[in-house]
């Protein structure tokens, strides 16, 4: 059944904004990614470091400015999430593997030193073990 007719959705199908995929991996090697639920009221695009709000155990950008428990940085978002219509939703977290690092959002010293992640500029990869 076509998604369409002259232009206008068919019956049972909603016409929705897409994101294109971001790869984040710039290999499979120590790859490990874990399932969390991200909080409410973000859109945050793959690559975005995240962090764990202590009393919600939900999961937001990282800032060293937070003071709920996100300011300590847990890993890297591995695809797109919105949570911009207040509804809280689950995510994947990588917390291993080499990353591209032009891919990494808020990812500042500090966060590197937390997850004990190392850059190799000549290769453009980061590496969390």
């Amino acid at each position: 059944m076509a998604s369409s007719y002259g232009g206008l959705p068919a019956p049972g199908f909603a016409k929705t904004a897409t994101l294109a995929p971001v790869e984040i991996f710039a290999s499979t090697v120590g790859k490990k990614v874990h399932g969390v639920t991200i909080a409410a009221g973000q859109n945050l695009i793959a690559g975005t470091a995240l962090g764990r709000v202590t009393a919600s155990k939900q999961f937001k950008a990282y800032a060293t400015g937070n003071a709920d428990g996100s300011q300590v940085p847990v890993g890297v978002l591995m695809h797109s999430v919105d949570t911009t219509d207040g509804v809280a939703r689950l995510g994947n977290i990588v917390t291993g593997g080499e990353l591209v690092t032009a891919k990494l959002i808020g990812l500042d010293a500090g966060a590197l030193t937390a997850l004990n992640a190392r850059s190799d500029a000549v290769r453009g990869v980061t590496v969390i073990p």
